[in-house]
């Protein structure tokens, strides 16, 4: 079936089960008024610095390309089913631009783009100051290609994603607290008109700085983090290599019920 199958099979399963367990807890009428949070609202502004590395598969030639600080939007709506599991909907855009590195490379086409992302995911506290976040979904992600000896474009591909992030709370004091996390994302393969991209990975490491406050109907959280990830996705005719830091504010609305 595939990876592209497995994505989209989960993605109905993950559906599915929203819509069932809203309807349970909307139907039970012997639960005691308690102030309960049931989902929240995020938007997650983010700023990178990209660097890409493409060796021609043929003459072994090598073109680097780097971006200034590029910017990024996420929104994000969760559903929190208990205190130990939420599940979230998640859909960004990003806007992209190279610079030419090599003196040897001459021209590069279409510098800029725009790439987008969507996933559907659940985080999960496995242990005291621990979760996981699983995801799957699609990304539009760059890749450079060899357009002629002396220069490149930058392509826009879709690919099915699946990946997970494990994170961990080192110190907790008050509404605030401060941890790391480390991810692996696998991408799968994917065709285009003129070539063949091959099964990708990521792995990423970083940490985080959260704040929480509130009242009785809401809670206000912000999240700063750093992230350095590094990403591997071979074409046909190349081999490339991302690398780069992301630098995120996650602000969200936690909504509660009585």
């Amino acid at each position: 079936m595939g990876l592209r199958g497995v994505v989209l099979s989960i993605g109905l399963f993950f559906c599915a089960g929203v819509a069932h367990g809203a309807t349970e807890v909307e139907s039970n009428d012997d639960l005691p008024e308690v102030s309960v949070t049931l989902s929240s609202w995020s938007l997650i502004p983010t700023f990178s610095m990209t660097s890409l590395s493409s060796t021609d598969s043929q003459t072994g030639k090598v073109a680097n390309a780097t971006s200034a600080m590029n910017p990024r939007i996420t929104a994000e709506y969760s559903m929190i089913w208990t205190h130990k599991f939420r599940s979230y909907a998640r859909i960004g855009m990003a806007f992209i631009k190279f610079d030419r590195s090599n003196d040897s490379l001459r021209d590069m086409s279409s510098p800029s783009q725009f790439t987008s992302l969507m996933a559907l995911g659940g985080v999960f506290e496995i242990a005291e100051k621990f979760r996981v976040d699983t995801y799957l979904g699609y990304r539009k992600g760059a890749l450079l290609r060899w357009a002629s000896p002396t220069s490149l474009g930058l392509d826009v591909i879709d690919t099915p994603i699946i990946g997970a992030t494990l994170e961990s709370d080192l110190v907790t004091r008050g509404i605030g607290r401060f941890g790391v996390k480390m991810g692996l994302e696998a991408t799968s393969a994917a065709e285009t008109d003129a070539y063949h991209v091959k099964m990708g990975t990521m792995v990423s490491a970083g940490f985080y700085l959260l704040q929480r406050t509130g009242t009785s109907m809401s809670n206000d959280v912000s999240e700063v983090s750093v992230e350095y990830y590094r990403r591997r996705q071979d074409s046909t005719w190349s081999e490339q290599r991302e690398s780069g830091v992301t630098f995120s504010w996650k602000t969200s609305l936690q909504m509660k019920s009585r």
